[in-house]
């Protein structure tokens, strides 16, 4: 709307420092950001219709696991072609794989069990509470994991690789570009 300030509550402020070179990464990391501050809005100002809460949180839920799940194989082909055709240290693969798993066997199957729960007892006094706080740990756990890493992610960071990429030479980046586009999973 024109003239119009939309109050955003902002979990993750997204800065030019998280860019990486592969600005397809870059893309995903700002468009989490931007779900996960939009949906914490909705549950904080209460934009969600009454009778419509649960098909909104499914949703919700539903684009963001698929989200992850398509985000995360992503990142693990850049880093499988990091270490295997540019030297980059494979132990770190490893560690990335398990921060991803943990990441959906605690904070995303915990977010999902709240939502279950939502709807079953369909008490809307509570979506703040429940939902509102786990969203808040699921953009803290993305915040460490895109920037420095800490405790919650395992100490595995995503700019372990963006430093990495980001020190290339143009051409070595033009060849990483080049391996990501000749791995992509294009339809036939």
């Amino acid at each position: 709307m024109p003239g119009s300030t939309e109050e955003l509550f902002k979990l993750i402020e997204w800065k030019s420092e998280y860019d990486c070179a592969v600005r397809t990464l870059n893309c995903q990391h700002k468009d989490t950001a931007i779900f996960l501050n939009k949906w914490f809005t909705d549950i904080k100002l209460q934009r969600i219709k009454q009778g419509r809460v649960a098909t909104y949180l499914d949703d919700k839920i539903q684009y963001f696991e698929h989200f992850c799940s398509q985000h995360f194989a992503f990142e693990e082909d850049v880093i499988t072609i990091l270490c295997t055709r540019f030297k980059f240290n494979p132990e770190h693969y490893e560690k990335h794989i398990a921060c991803h798993k943990n990441f959906y066997s605690s904070l995303l199957k915990v977010l999902a069990e709240q939502i279950s729960y939502f709807k079953k007892h369909g008490d809307t006094t509570t979506i703040e509470d429940l939902i509102g706080d786990s969203l808040k740990d699921i953009s803290r756990w993305w915040f460490y994991h895109i920037t420095t890493g800490e405790r919650r992610t395992g100490g595995v960071s995503d700019n372990e690789y963006r430093s990495y990429i980001n020190s290339f030479s143009p051409h070595q980046k033009i060849d990483l570009l080049n391996e990501i586009v000749s791995k992509s999973h294009l339809p036939d």
